[in-house]
């Protein structure tokens, strides 16, 4: 949920600051795990893709074990990498999960202990993989909203055998990730997709409840706060701010020799040129009017909202079971998902907004309140000893006291790209920049 009830970082620092240390890492967007003295990451080295740990004591390499995997998944060069999914562990097992390979389960010290290979995933718009496991009740799950295969799978952690599978073909490809839902009412499993948000049962898979009305790309995942569970998603819309362009300005802008389509080399040059792939939906090398119109039929089936739902509902709750439902007047976040804590709930808009709303209530508190960096925002907020923490996709993380209002108290420049969430562990908060990997603390 990205709070901590125990830590207590530092509000000060930077890149010479109460730096405990730092190293150099691989590429990745995956965000860093502690667990006791050991952090978990994964990376892409070379062409390698690998999980590795480090010690959170001086940042030492205790070990790294590769994907064996010759093929790697399509994904977006600049905004994405093979290795965007974080791993996870209950303090025995280590589980971590490429979209080019599948699932290993390591022990703590490296050891491998099973692997499930799986089919290397495609998704529209070659943006590569998202979702990360997660672990619950001595299962492995894993979302894996894809084209081929599409399906909710939950292993046995100690042995690796699959148990129960669910099929998820109604629903495009995404790029969020499950969490686990323990309300009043019982423990649920829940994984927000195109258009729809739905609850299961996580011994066997079946499926409890849904909530239609989301958007049509979904990156954020759900937050909860007993029994109340809250999403905000946010995807480029067909009509309106934000939304894609029509078929004619996208000629105005690539059709260079006025043929009534456009190339991959008309592209070049263009804000288009590294989203080519995913436009191109038969692959022959050129857009056409058709394949743009299916690309805007399916953006206008979502819904860009921020909504509040209450535990307890079987069925088709899209009525019944919401508390609260917001469209405008409040920042919309596409990548962070949202955060609550402290009883408000934050939402982190890219530009730099931020809102923040009553969880049970919807009512406004803070109305787009903007940080000091209007950049792209990926990482999602955490929250520990009273402050906010928001990293922007270029490097500068806001720090934000709540009480008695909010305010930006300190904005660090890291001066690279980075896309991952910190972490916040004991008195330090860990983050993970394009090239380095900080552990910041007093």
């Amino acid at each position: 949920m990205g709070i901590s009830s125990s830590s207590k970082p530092p509000v000060e620092f930077g890149k010479d600051s109460n730096v405990v240390w730092k190293i150099a890492v691989p590429s990745g967007f995956s965000s860093p795990i502690v667990w006791g003295q050991r952090l978990f990451l994964t990376a892409f080295d070379n062409g390698s893709l690998e999980t590795l740990c480090y010690s959170t004591t001086d940042g030492k390499l205790l070990w790294k074990q590769k994907a064996p995997t010759d093929q790697i998944e399509a994904y977006h060069v600049t905004l994405g990498s093979p290795a965007a999914s974080s791993v996870a562990t209950d303090g025995v097992h280590v589980v971590s999960y490429f979209g080019s390979y599948g699932l290993t389960c390591f022990d703590l010290d490296g050891n491998i202990l099973w692997k499930k290979p799986m089919p290397k995933a495609e998704t529209h718009g070659d943006f590569g993989s998202g979702t990360s496991p997660v672990i619950v009740d001595g299962k492995v799950i894993l979302v894996r909203d894809i084209i081929n295969e599409p399906a909710m799978y939950a292993f046995d952690l100690e042995k690796g055998d699959e148990l129960w599978r669910v099929d998820r073909s109604d629903f495009l490809s995404g790029y969020t990730s499950p969490i686990v839902w323990k309300n009043s009412h019982r423990k649920e499993i829940v994984v927000a997709g195109s258009y729809c948000l739905k609850g299961y049962d996580p011994a066997n898979g079946k499926e409890l409840w849904k909530v239609n009305g989301l958007p049509s790309v979904v990156c954020t995942v759900p937050v909860v706060e007993g029994d109340v569970l809250c999403f905000a998603g946010w995807a480029p819309p067909a009509q309106g701010e934000g939304a894609l362009p029509g078929f004619e300005q996208l000629l105005g802008m690539m059709d260079k020799n006025k043929d009534g389509h456009y190339t991959k080399d008309e592209s070049v040059g263009t804000p288009f040129e590294t989203f080519f792939g995913g436009q191109d939906l038969n692959k022959d090398g050129e857009i056409v009017v058709a394949e743009w119109d299916v690309l805007t039929a399916m953006i206008a089936k979502g819904v860009n909202r921020v909504f509040a739902l209450k535990a307890g509902g079987s069925g088709d709750i899209s009525q019944s079971h919401v508390l609260w439902s917001q469209e405008k007047s409040v920042t919309l976040p596409y990548v962070p998902s949202p955060i609550i804590y402290e009883g408000e709930l934050f939402l982190i808009k890219d530009g730099g907004q931020v809102s923040v709303l009553n969880p049970e209530t919807g009512a406004g508190i803070v109305q787009r309140k903007r940080l000091g960096d209007a950049s792209q925002y990926f990482a999602s907020p955490v929250a520990a000893d009273g402050h906010l923490y928001v990293t922007s996709l270029n490097g500068k993380i806001s720090v934000l006291t709540l009480k008695p209002t909010l305010e930006e108290i300190q904005t660090i420049d890291l001066g690279e790209m980075t896309p991952a969430t910190p972490a916040l562990a004991g008195d330090r908060i860990y983050v993970r920049t394009a090239t380095t990997l900080y552990a910041f603390g007093k």
